[in-house]
């Protein structure tokens, strides 16, 4: 039996390569694998090693075999149409299967390949963001020896005139607020500032997520009807002077109107370097400052504080003042500081109320210690360009400054670098940054009245208010409200108020040319200032109640007989009855 099966085996060869059997049979000499003379010589002159062991291996290593040409009989299975088609049918399935696998593969290596460019992405911001550390660190190398000598002689000449300051305090006579050099600003925060600063962060930011706006806070739907409700000049503004700056004070600083509960008090800076407190309805003036104290240019920013009865203000003249009042409502210049060489273009309060943000057009922001009325520490924008804006996040780890030309950027107060960027955006100087209370959004504006609101979770700008193809040319001003409820936006002579919900309109406004939009406390009032007047918007139930007291006041003067022809009515009486001296006095 075996010797009847030596001549079949013998016959059954399959090539190495393809695993078909051969037409042209060879043997490598070296190893015994049959192949398919025409594949193995095709790789033997290709690689010159043997495909299945790897060995050197040449043309002189093949053996021809000699086989039997007789062909074979076909499989039964091949001899009929229902064979052939089953075979069509296997075949066509492996066909498929093998596509499968191919195009799985084909996947596997797409996910590579992406997995692969977004690492070189990854890689490729790193390097950059490490050259452009090395590179400023270059820079603040080469210009430490400068500094330093400035610094040096800075001190030293305070150092000369601190003597007569004393002598002059010593002999009672009356002494200008303090002023500090403005040169030699610390590089860094204290390490307990900066510790500060991050307990304050989680607190603050773990309690925004689950805090919703208070009770008392405006709706949508009461913003929506907010008609004007008065256009005040304030009595503040001599000559030729205009508004050029105005901050709305909050309830909690104790600063209210006299006589009115609801009156809005605002804080308004002129052009010629005055700061005064005023009613938002009535333009009366509720506190001035000291004229030997002012400005001695226009006033850039006015900023109040949140808790205190604290005013803030910058001006042209390079000058930080910082103005308390007190429960007569006198305002007093309590500190002056010289952090900047240049105009002071904005103001900001950081969220732990004790440090005030301040921006220059000699390319600087500072940190101001409201305490001690000194610059903590402050840093330089790159290229040393102006900055136009500024505005502190809600957490208190981060700031944003506007650049003059059209850049805005967030910084990280801890260590004071540059944390993100967005270059290319407006092509005007940005005139308005604000941070959306909940931190998730910022608005920039800028000189030509195109407003971009950005996404912070993806540093994407998601949405531009205005036309750019053709803007209004007048520097627009943003503002959200406490609540991130509402973002105001004011332009040229008119304004917006949106929802940032849907970021959509829930009412305008019309006013002289606009310098600054404002919410007051819980936004039941939103104030404009124009260049001129101070225009207070309120929900419609209170604008036509007021509009109906207006008149009615007309009519009670024009009917009631009073010996001082002042209206006044005794409890109880009726329109156009006369009323005595006695009684008018009482009423009154």
């Amino acid at each position: 039996q075996l010797a009847a099966r030596e001549p079949d085996d013998a016959e059954a060869m399959f090539c190495a390569i393809s695993g078909h059997t051969p037409d042209a049979p060879v043997a490598s000499r070296k190893t015994g694998h049959v192949f398919e003379k025409g594949l193995v010589e095709k790789y033997v002159e290709s690689t010159g090693k043997c495909p299945v062991t790897g060995e050197p291996l040449t043309m002189d290593d093949l053996l021809p075999l000699q086989s039997s040409t007789v062909p074979k009989p076909r499989p039964p299975s091949a001899t009929s149409i229902p064979g052939m088609l089953s075979l069509l049918h296997s075949e066509w399935d492996a066909l498929m299967l093998e596509s499968y696998e191919l195009r799985a593969q084909l996947d596997t290596a797409r996910k590579e390949l992406a997995h692969a460019l977004y690492q070189h992405d990854a890689a490729c911001r790193v390097i950059a963001r490490l050259t452009q550390e090395r590179d400023e660190a270059r820079r603040a190398l080469e210009n430490a020896p400068t500094a330093a000598s400035a610094g040096a002689a800075a001190g030293a000449a305070h150092s000369a005139k601190r003597p007569r300051a004393e002598t002059a305090a010593a002999s009672g006579a009356a002494s200008a607020p303090p002023v500090q050099p403005a040169v030699g600003l610390p590089a860094a925060l204290p390490e307990s500032t900066i510790e500060a600063f991050e307990t304050l962060s989680k607190r603050l930011s773990k309690g925004r997520k689950k805090r919703p706006p208070p009770p008392s806070c405006a709706t949508p739907a009461i913003v929506e009807t907010f008609r004007a409700l008065a256009a005040a000049a304030p009595s503040t503004l001599g000559g030729k002077a205009s508004i050029t700056a105005m901050d709305v004070a909050a309830a909690g600083t104790g600063l209210r109107a006299p006589g009115s509960d609801a009156a809005a008090c605002v804080a308004i800076g002129a052009s010629d370097g005055s700061v005064s407190l005023v009613n938002a309805e009535s333009g009366a003036a509720v506190a001035v400052g000291v004229k030997d104290s002012m400005h001695s240019a226009a006033v850039r920013d006015v900023l109040v504080h949140r808790t205190q009865p604290l005013v803030c203000s910058a001006g042209e003249d390079a000058v930080v003042k910082l103005w308390r009042v007190d429960e007569q409502l006198q305002s007093k210049c309590a500190f002056s500081i010289c952090a900047h060489s240049a105009t002071v273009t904005a103001l900001a309060l950081h969220a732990s109320g004790d440090y005030l943000l301040s921006t220059s057009l000699d390319g600087t922001f500072a940190l101001i210690a409201l305490g001690a009325g000194e610059a903590a520490a402050g840093t330089a924008a790159p290229a040393r360009t102006g900055l136009t804006a500024g505005a502190t996040h809600p957490d208190g780890l981060l700031c944003a400054t506007g650049a003059t030309d059209g850049t805005s950027r967030i910084w990280d107060l801890k260590s004071l670098t540059n944390a993100a960027s967005f270059e290319g955006v407006h092509a005007g100087a940005i005139s308005a940054l604000s941070f959306s209370e909940n931190g998730y959004h910022l608005a920039t504006a800028d000189d030509r009245g195109i407003v971009k609101l950005w996404d912070l979770r993806k540093l994407s700008s998601f949405k531009t208010l205005g036309d750019e193809a053709s803007p209004s040319g007048a520097p627009a001003h943003v503002r959200f409200d406490d609540s991130a409820q509402f973002l105001a936006v004011g332009a040229s002579r008119a304004g917006r108020v949106l929802s940032t919900k849907s970021w959509e309109t829930l009412c305008s406004f019309e006013a002289e040319p606009v310098v600054r939009v404002a919410f007051a406390t819980d936004a039941q009032r939103l104030v404009v200032a124009s260049t001129a007047h101070v225009h207070a918007f309120a929900p419609e139930d209170e604008a036509v109640l007021r509009a109906r007291r207006m008149g009615m006041a007309r009519v009670c003067v024009a009917r009631c007989q009073c010996f001082c022809g002042v209206l006044a009515l005794q409890p109880g009486a009726q329109h156009g009855q006369a009323v005595s001296a006695a009684a008018h006095t009482a009423a009154s």
